[in-house]
């Protein structure tokens, strides 16, 4: 993972983890020197996040989630594990009629909580433009997305097969910012699926190739701007 991220992350970078659950992206955006903004608005997620980052001065937690504007919102954990508890009522629908989340632990969506809902752009205007953001936000990621006004160097953010209309929403808005590289990798692969980067159109057509394929229960699309 260390090896992946390098490509992206330096010393003395800054990287948002957004949707940092229990901090394993934040653990290699450190060893590989950056500063790291680590936002998740699960309280039992913040906690374990404070107990591995809190005496690391570079790294400040936000007990956020991220959207398209600073307002207050409504979670729904996931059941019997959390980390797939979200802000999108259209994915956690998803989730249930497609069969795919028992598979990796997660049979339900049970307790609703409130939340703080912030975005990138604030973000932005207190820590500064991060190098690279990595946004993993079941569901949520096209309102994060919203809440950013500017490209960053790179970014990536997690899709589901039986949801590329979030991902095609995601990919809408970055060419609104400007224009992009991408690659995509599946699950926890750290490795590309595509020998060269292709463009955000192209980009959307190796997705929906990828819905039949039954390994693919998740993964992540990566950009970077072309300057």
């Amino acid at each position: 993972m260390e090896s992946f991220y390098r490509q992206f992350v330096r010393q003395g970078d800054l990287v948002f983890d957004v949707g940092a659950y229990h901090g394993s992206r934040t653990m290699v955006f450190r060893t590989l020197g950056a500063r790291v903004v680590a936002v998740e608005p699960v309280k039992e997620s913040v906690r374990v996040l404070f107990a591995r980052f809190g005496a690391d001065p570079l790294v400040t937690v936000i007990s956020r989630a991220l959207g398209e504007a600073d307002a207050s919102g409504e979670i729904v954990l996931s059941a019997p594990h959390l980390f797939s508890s979200s802000l999108s009522a259209e994915y956690r629908r998803a989730g249930l009629a497609c069969g795919r989340y028992p598979a990796y632990g997660v049979s339900s969506w049970q307790e609703t909580r409130a939340v703080r809902i912030t975005t990138m752009d604030t973000l932005i205007d207190r820590f500064g433009v991060p190098s690279f953001a990595k946004i993993d936000v079941e569901g949520y990621e096209p309102a994060v997305l919203a809440g950013l006004s500017q490209p960053l160097p790179a970014l990536s953010f997690e899709f589901h097969p039986h949801l590329l209309d979030f991902a095609a929403r995601s990919i809408d808005r970055l060419q609104q910012l400007g224009a992009w590289k991408m690659n995509v990798v599946i699950g926890e692969e750290c490795q590309f699926q595509l020998d060269t980067w292709i463009s955000p159109r192209e980009m959307i057509g190796a997705l929906n190739g990828m819905v039949p394929r039954q390994d693919v229960m998740y993964g992540d699309v990566y950009a970077r701007r072309i300057d």
